[in-house]
């Protein structure tokens, strides 16, 4: 997990890559409260925020949005195929 305001803590680091990749929503649950419970115990002043991710690709566009953080993170897998499928027929460009 990127720290932007330099807490290093293995502990947080852990919960917080489980809650991101758990699927359970009552274990991802439970595992976003023991971040917040940690990170309040380490770190008590932190700023919380909800970030809204809006993707508007093109339809050529393979491999895209395949992480939680997608519009933040790496698209280095990120590829445009020449064929790209419309509702009525297949197309190439």
């Amino acid at each position: 997990m990127d720290q932007p305001v330099g807490l290093e803590d293995k502990a947080v680091d852990k919960t917080i890559d489980d809650a991101a990749t758990e699927v359970d929503p009552v274990k991802r649950k439970a595992l976003y409260a023991e971040f917040v419970k940690q990170v309040n115990t380490e770190l008590p002043v932190w700023m919380p925020i909800e970030q809204i991710f809006v993707t508007v690709i093109t339809a050529k566009a393979r491999n895209h949005s395949n992480t939680p953080r997608w519009g933040s993170s790496s698209w280095h897998d990120l590829w445009l195929s020449l064929i790209f499928i419309r509702q009525d027929k297949a197309c190439v460009s």
